[in-house]
């Protein structure tokens, strides 16, 4: 997928950046067997199992009493619900993660498929309940067969790496399910197959059957499906005799009338993926795409006018098409609006208008909006100062995996900011924050460990910690390490 305008708070909108061939085992295997989750029975591990949020699912006026009586009354969308409000700490309610599982059993028992596959994933990590692979794998198995389609992933996933027992890996059994789960709609899972295919990963490779992945992928609207498809034949590595798709197949679409295909056309040109660097012509293709209402098409056209690429710099002019994809849709827009709300770029001043946004694009998914908002609550910029839904913004961006988001969460728990004060829990979200990236994250571990809160105290693992951090670049870390060497 495109991915644009990367924001920092309080920076500017990044640039536009196109795909590249990417390992099949990574992102994909994350999401389907949750190999990055690496606390078992913690909260950072239910990002992998949580709906976006209970509250946008229905509307977030239902209390938690009518949906437990519903629940009761054997409505197993509502048990879904208010596992997820106990899962997000929504509706008032606190986390609870065994509430939660048994409640997703209970959705689950009532025959609801997507509950069965949440269930599982709950067994395979061992969250509110005992780690238990093979009732994981059942499941999967069980939702797949009841038409989960993610649900076939993840068990053509388990099966592809033998997980759930000993069984030992069936590679075929595997990519067996996994194309059921595209063959039903699961577009992520058809450009997996094109990446296996393409790499030779598990499979032989075969350019053709890579093909045919990503052109399921693209069908079903995978940006990454059509732009890998394109590069294909850019490279060569389909034959000629293959008259399905051609090497021109986005712009002849887009003189089609086909808005993704203006849009993808233009991020080619933007990289220089084929041929020189072309930002007019990528411009014009933007342009298109976002008069035919392709809201990342305006967000791009947005950043170039942001940047100043082959038009002259003007936020004002950027602001409008920002403001023309966050209405259509496009979640990264309503942040980068609402950046520049709070810098003054391009119009004036205004952090109520700044938190509007950041909320908005925080519901639809934008992480860095997420822990932005935090900011406004923690700081009282635009919103009445509020410590705990600040920490209720960091949590949902830490679990998303932003380490800034984690380290925040951290902090509050160490400091007892809105919340009793948790060393232990600090020390796992520094971990967390550390793991992502965060300096400052790994200089707090080791601090922990230096002054044994949370942890017993440990000297070598303090200053493996603030080693780390100094390495860095976080000065404090660096003299840290100096006086405990001292």
């Amino acid at each position: 997928m495109l991915a644009v305008s990367l924001l920092v708070f309080f920076g500017t909108p990044g640039s536009v950046m196109g795909a590249g061939y990417a390992s099949p085992d990574g992102d994909w295997f994350s999401r389907n067997l949750q190999t990055e989750c690496e606390f078992d029975d913690s909260k950072l591990c239910y990002k992998f199992w949580a709906p976006e949020s209970s509250d946008q699912q229905k509307g977030n006026q239902v209390p938690p009493r009518v949906l437990q009586k519903n629940c009761d009354d054997g409505v197993p969308e509502d048990c879904l619900l208010l596992a997820a409000a106990y899962l997000l700490e929504e509706r008032g309610l606190p986390f609870d993660s065994r509430k939660s599982f048994e409640l997703t059993r209970r959705s689950c028992d009532l025959g609801l498929m997507v509950a069965c596959r949440l269930l599982g994933i709950s067994y395979f990590k061992g969250i509110g309940v005992e780690k238990d692979e093979n009732r994981a794998v059942e499941l999967y198995s069980l939702a797949c067969e009841g038409g989960e389609s993610e649900a076939c992933a993840q068990y053509g996933a388990a099966l592809l790496l033998g997980r759930g027992g000993d069984v030992p890996p069936d590679v075929d059994k595997g990519i067996h399910y996994i194309e059921l789960a595209c063959n039903v709609g699961a577009v992520d899972s058809c450009f997996f197959l094109g990446q296996a295919f393409l790499q030779g990963y598990k499979v032989a490779p075969d350019n053709q059957r890579a093909v045919e992945y990503f052109a399921k992928a693209c069908e079903g609207g995978h940006e990454q499906g059509c732009d890998f498809l394109h590069q294909m034949f850019a490279e060569n590595r389909v034959s000629v005799s293959d008259e399905t798709v051609s090497n021109d197949l986005f712009s002849r679409s887009c003189q089609l009338g086909i808005r993704e295909a203006c849009r993808l056309q233009g991020e080619l040109l933007y990289t220089g993926r084929i041929g020189a660097v072309d930002y007019p012509r990528a411009f014009e293709h933007f342009s298109l795409a976002c008069d035919k209402g392709d809201a990342l098409g305006c967000h791009n056209v947005g950043v170039m006018y942001s940047d100043g690429l082959a038009v002259g710099q003007d936020d004002s002019i950027a602001n409008r098409y920002f403001t023309k994809a966050c209405d259509n849709g496009y979640f990264q827009s309503c942040g980068a609006l609402g950046n520049n709300y709070v810098q003054g770029l391009g119009v004036d001043k205004d952090e109520k208008r700044a938190v509007d946004l950041f909320s908005k694009a925080c519901a639809g998914g934008e992480t860095i909006s997420c822990f932005n908002l935090g900011i406004m609550y923690q700081k009282g910029s635009g919103a009445v100062e509020n410590k705990v839904t600040a920490r209720k913004y960091f949590l949902r961006a830490c679990l998303a995996g932003d380490a800034s988001g984690c380290y925040a969460v951290g902090n509050f728990y160490a400091a007892a900011v809105g919340v009793a004060q948790d060393f232990e829990q600090a020390h796992e979200f520094f971990a967390r924050a550390c793991e992502l990236g965060s300096a400052k994250g790994c200089g707090s571990l080791g601090r922990l460990y230096q002054d044994g809160a949370g942890v017993p105290a440990n000297i070598d693992k303090a200053r493996r910690w603030f080693t780390k951090a100094c390495e860095m670049g976080l000065q404090s870390a660096c003299k840290d390490l100096e006086k405990l060497d001292g």
